[in-house]
């Protein structure tokens, strides 16, 4: 990614690295050491954001 990351988590054995895309409409994420990338849909972010935050995703 071209910048550190918005949000991180970890859970006992994972990181999870999250950034919300430039035009605020979707979360990208990956853990750490898997090689694994997501790409929410705009929907699934507005959950995933508010799940995270508590806050909206505008």
């Amino acid at each position: 990614m071209e910048r550190p990351p918005d949000y991180r988590f970890m859970n006992p054995s994972l990181f999870f690295s999250f950034w919300i895309t430039p035009n605020r409409k979707q979360i990208e994420t990956i853990i750490e050491g898997e090689s694994v990338y997501i790409k929410f849909s705009e929907e699934d972010s507005k959950t995933l954001f508010y799940l995270m935050t508590g806050e909206k995703l505008e």
